[in-house]
């Protein structure tokens, strides 16, 4: 994967890199990789913060993962450095990093099918803190066959036909299900009762369409500060987002929350048929 210079993501990049040559069982390689992190809001570092490490590969053959057998590899690196203190500014004086992998090969697809594994970073700041993070991952590659997007909106159209301030649309993400004019107590992400019957009849949509992941996005009207206007989109975006969770529609690591503010206006905050109709939530069913 070629990432240009001034992205944050991916944090780990030149892996998974291969010996270009056949590979039995226990036979190891080693490369040059670079982990990239985003300093900017803690430590006032604006550009992509680069830490060089080696990453150590042994080949394991076959491993079986989610009841299918795919050719397997770990892969470790260790990261030590100190790159001296900045005056008037705290920043890490030491870094020391430890990941272990072991990833699942997908030889038709050509890329990793799963990977499983822990890390753990230390950092010793100027100021004496440290800040450690440690913990475990896991992930899987889901193919969804695409979409019918024309033929889903249909179908979503028809159900919600007698919601009122209920819409549906298609979008480059995929199928959106606009509330528009969504009740909240006043300043706040606490659903109104009334709104309830909505999301139940939402989430017998969604239920629909389990392989897809769906993204709840906030909006409101443009009232108070922009800070207080994205802050609180977010928390309606995530309490809808929580009340679908609970009726079992998604696993929460299948849902992405987003607040936009009144930065996505489809209506005209001048009127206030135009404002009830911004303060929306929608909920995407992604392409994925």
């Amino acid at each position: 994967m070629v990432v240009p210079d001034h992205f944050f993501v991916p944090t780990a990049r030149n892996l998974p890199v291969f010996p270009g040559r056949a590979l039995s069982p226990g036979d190891t390689w080693s490369v040059n990789g670079e982990e990239v992190h985003d300093f900017r809001e803690n430590f006032g570092i604006q550009e992509p913060y680069r830490i060089p490490f080696t990453a150590h590969y042994t080949f394991l053959g076959d491993k079986i993962w989610n009841e299918e057998t795919f050719p397997a590899f770990s892969v470790s690196y260790r990261i030590f450095l100190e790159p001296g203190p900045v005056p008037g500014r705290v920043i890490p004086l030491r870094i020391q990093s430890a990941s272990d992998q072991i990833v699942f090969w997908d030889a038709a697809r050509g890329q990793a099918i799963a990977f499983e594994g822990h890390f753990r970073t230390i950092l010793d700041l100027s100021d004496g803190q440290t800040w450690e993070y440690r913990g475990r991952a896991e992930a899987e590659v889901i193919e969804a066959p695409p979409m019918d997007r024309e033929e889903m909106a249909r179908e979503i159209a028809e159900e919600i036909a007698e919601i009122p301030d209920v819409t549906v649309r298609i979008t480059d993400e995929g199928i959106v299900i606009a509330l528009e004019n969504i009740q909240f107590a006043p300043d706040s992400a606490i659903l109104a009762q009334s709104e309830l019957r909505k999301l139940d009849i939402v989430a017998e949509i969604l239920k629909n369409y389990p392989d897809r992941d769906i993204l709840v996005g906030g909006h409101t009207a443009l009232a108070g500060t922009a800070a207080g206007r994205l802050q609180l989109s977010r928390e309606r975006a995530a309490s809808v987002a929580n009340y679908l969770i609970g009726l079992n529609v998604r696993t929460p690591d299948r849902v992405i929350i987003r607040g936009f503010g009144a930065e996505q206006p489809i209506a005209d905050n001048r009127t206030a048929a135009g404002m009830a109709r911004n303060r929306r939530v929608e909920i995407t069913i992604l392409e994925n």
